[in-house]
């Protein structure tokens, strides 16, 4: 009997936080402004350094270095944030949210070394 009544105290303990968790489906629903419109979800960001191979108004293609150098397209939008003089062969960090393209939040050209 005792050892029913302690399973049964750790399953309600280990779910409890679980329960008392926003779904994801609550958690749009307290995303909703006063004035009806929607806040942007907090989607977490991304981070990836590499050299810029081209740069357009709508897209940025890089090439990142390592073993095994892979490139790299993002989207551009209005709401990018933009450092520096972003041109091709300059390395730049590029913040992101994964998609199909990957959409760029933020872009920082780093000064090159000396």
């Amino acid at each position: 009997m005792r050892r029913d009544i302690a399973v049964a105290v750790l399953v309600s303990v280990l779910a409890a936080p679980a329960a008392a968790a926003p779904g994801p489906d609550q958690e749009r629903l307290s995303l909703a402004r006063a004035d009806g419109s929607q806040a942007t979800p907090a989607v977490p960001d991304h981070s990836v350094t590499g050299v810029v191979k081209s740069v357009g108004h709508t897209a940025l293609v890089i090439t990142r270095a390592g073993k095994l150098p892979a490139e790299m397209t993002f989207r551009l939008t209005a709401a990018t944030v933009r450092e520096g003089a972003i041109a091709v062969g300059t390395q730049v960090q590029v913040r992101f949210r994964t998609g199909h393209p990957p959409v760029a939040t933020a872009i920082l050209a780093t000064p090159p070394a000396r």
